[in-house]
């Protein structure tokens, strides 16, 4: 198995603003224990490295990154246990065509940050979080209005469901970093 170190964590980073969402990401991601782990964007690979060292780590039994640019798709080939997914993560059906049940730990949105797509990644894959799990979001001071506003309305729509999100948002992080626990109150 190849395996990524610490240190290429840090390095994998040009924008050095990003390394505390990124050490923030990996340590939600240790914290949690995270069995499975699905990251919606996989762009430049920084998020996907924080995830990745912390899914070797936790001996996770999945880690699947999607996007919709399949040119991404090989920045991590043959790193265990990565699965890159080419499709678009607001269609409804990618969830089961990637074998998520509801059983994601962990949940990372970092998409294209356009209201309608953010409300429509929210309907898709919040539900499959297990009750405890956390999903976690980047730009929600830069693309606030396309990525904060969404998630905010989302959580309070799932409060007539007895279905509760815990907030927290990173406020040292200069382009946004927000997280959530999945909290079902039966």
């Amino acid at each position: 198995m190849v395996t990524i170190n610490h240190s290429l964590l840090l390095k994998s980073v040009k924008i050095t603003a990003l390394r505390s969402d990124l050490l923030c990401l990996y340590g939600l991601a240790r914290f949690s224990r995270a069995k499975v782990i699905v990251e919606v964007g996989v762009r430049n690979g920084g998020s996907t490295t924080a995830l990745m060292l912390a899914a070797q780590e936790n001996n996770s039994e999945a880690f699947i990154s999607i996007d919709i640019r399949k040119k991404y798709g090989s920045k991590f080939a043959g790193q265990a246990p990565w699965e890159f997914v080419h499709g678009d993560s607001r269609d409804p059906e990618l969830p089961e065509k990637c074998g998520i049940k509801e059983n994601i730990d962990l949940f990372f949105l970092d998409s294209s940050h356009q209201v309608e797509d953010t409300k429509k990644e929210l309907q898709i894959w919040m539900p499959h979080i297990v009750d405890g799990g956390y999903a976690a979001f980047h730009d929600t001071k830069t693309f606030a209005a396309g990525v904060r506003d969404p998630l905010l309305e989302y959580i309070k729509e799932q409060e007539n469901q007895r279905i509760f999100w815990r907030l927290t948002e990173l406020g040292d992080s200069p382009h946004g970093f927000t997280y959530v626990e999945k909290d079902i109150r039966k």
